[in-house]
């Protein structure tokens, strides 16, 4: 599980060097694309724009979701921003990976991937400069980890963005 960890940050960290120049950000959410908690990096892809199309990875807990034990989630995704200024409309596309481990009673422990897929909608604060950033989203969210049900919930983020 912990080489899941590290081998996305390596990609993380590779991934900011060769965006030199290009919005950046690192958010802590809870809720949201990381399902429970968890850490998001975030670039846009044109230089020196602080809207348009972005792309995102990120670390989380899906701890108090899931039944089964050791679950951590790897998220991708990608985005657009709405809004010139400071203030946009955030829409994405997130999937989320979870890894955990279950324990049939008759059986051996059993290690799962499962994918989820998460949509972003929402506001996000991003300063034009380096500085605080905040966002707020509603994410919808239909899963494998139970068949037949569906969540509707809120997401927070808060972090800090610079160029």
């Amino acid at each position: 599980m912990l080489k899941y960890y590290f081998m996305t940050l390596s990609a993380c960290i590779l991934f900011s060097t060769s965006m030199a120049q290009r919005r950046q950000q690192a958010t802590l959410n809870v809720l949201g694309t990381t399902p429970l908690i968890g850490l998001k990096y975030d670039t846009r892809i044109f230089k020196e724009q602080n809207d348009g199309f972005g792309v995102n990875a990120g670390l989380g807990s899906i701890d108090m979701i899931d039944d089964s034990d050791h679950k951590a989630s790897v998220v991708l995704g990608t985005n657009y921003l709405f809004g010139k200024g400071q203030h946009q409309f955030l829409l994405g596309a997130n999937v989320a990976f979870v890894f955990s481990r279950i324990y049939p009673l008759d059986a051996e422990p059993i290690n799962t991937t499962r994918t989820i897929f998460i949509p972003d909608i929402g506001y996000r604060f991003s300063p034009r400069t380096k500085g605080f950033t905040g966002q707020i989203t509603w994410n919808p969210l239909r899963s494998n980890l139970d068949r037949e049900a569906a969540y509707q919930y809120f997401g927070i983020g808060i972090g800090y963005s610079w160029k």
